[in-house]
Formats: structure tokens, C-alpha cells, sequence
């Protein structure tokens, strides 16, 4: 007997089942195991694809995010990745954003993500750790990369 399956290539898999009385035939095992792997491999890459791209939510979850500059005075939307554009691996700010439940706490606020000398907030316009979501940091100047050491930005304060 023989049962086509779809993988979603252009040819169908024919898979050869056999009777145990005729004698077990490992054809359909192995066909079934690498159909297994291509879907695992696809669905990982789907997953990891969502998984590094940047949430632009985020953004309004963080004091002063969409005001923060790189090392070159460029925008960079993407303050929790070492990309600027937000995508690929999150830097030391981005995952410790994710290890405070991805919430402006009071702890994730004092913490120096880039061990640059300076908290979070004071980096972001909320040195006091007194922002809440919606509302407006004390301070929109000066505003420096949580997740990257920028000495110039530090000289200026």
C-alpha cells in the first residue's frame, strides 16, 4: 500500500507502509523523520525570526525611547539591540528589559545596563525612577543609549 504526503515541496513524498506480516520496511520511518526535520528546521526559523525582531510597543513602555541616540547623534529605535534599527540580538539594556518583565520598574531604573556610570533613568530623563507609561519624563534633553557606553554623552550632564 502506499499514502502520498504533502510537505509542501513540488513533488509529494510517497511513503511505502508495509503489513507487519510482509515484513517492517523502515522507508516510511525515515521519510516520516526527515519530514520531521524539515518542519522543526522552518518552525525554528519562524520562531527565532519573531523572537529578534524588534517590538515597536516597546518604545512607549520606556521613558524617552524614541528620543535616544546612538554614538554618531543618529536616532536609534532600536535601544534593546546592538542593531540600532531594532533587530537582531538584544544588547545589555534590551535583555535586562526583558528580566524586569519588560516594565519601567524602579529597579530596572536604577540599573546600569551598560555599566557606564550612569543609571537607566538617568540616561533615559527620569533620574528620580518616577516615570509611568503616557506620561512625560522630566527631562528630553541629554538623552543617551542605555545599552551602549557613549562618553560624550556623559560629558555634557
Amino acid at each position: 500500500m502506499f499514502v502520498a504526503l504533502k510537505t509542501g515541496f513540488s513533488d509529494g513524498i510517497k511513503l511505502r507502509v508495509s503489513d507487519e506480516r510482509l515484513g517492517y520496511s523502515d522507508t516510511a520511518v525515515a521519510t516520516l523523520c526527515y519530514t520531521l526535520q524539515w518542519f522543526s528546521l522552518i518552525l525554528t526559523l519562524a520562531v527565532l525570526v519573531c523572537a529578534l525582531e524588534a517590538r515597536p510597543q516597546y518604545m512607549d513602555l520606556i521613558p524617552n525611547a524614541r528620543n535616544v541616540v546612538d554614538c554618531d547623534g543618529e536616532k536609534s529605535p532600536g535601544v534593546g539591540h546592538y542593531n540600532p534599527q531594532g533587530t537582531g540580538a538584544n544588547n545589555a539594556f534590551g535583555s535586562d528589559f526583558a528580566l524586569a518583565g519588560r516594565k519601567w520598574t524602579e529597579a530596572f531604573c536604577n540599573q546600569d545596563s551598560d555599566l557606564d556610570g550612569l543609571s537607566n533613568g538617568e540616561e533615559l530623563g527620569d533620574p528620580d525612577c518616577v516615570w509611568r507609561v503616557g506620561e512625560k519624563p522630566s527631562r528630553t534633553d541629554k538623552i543617551s543609549h542605555p545599552g551602549k557606553f557613549v562618553a560624550s554623552h556623559h560629558t555634557d550632564r
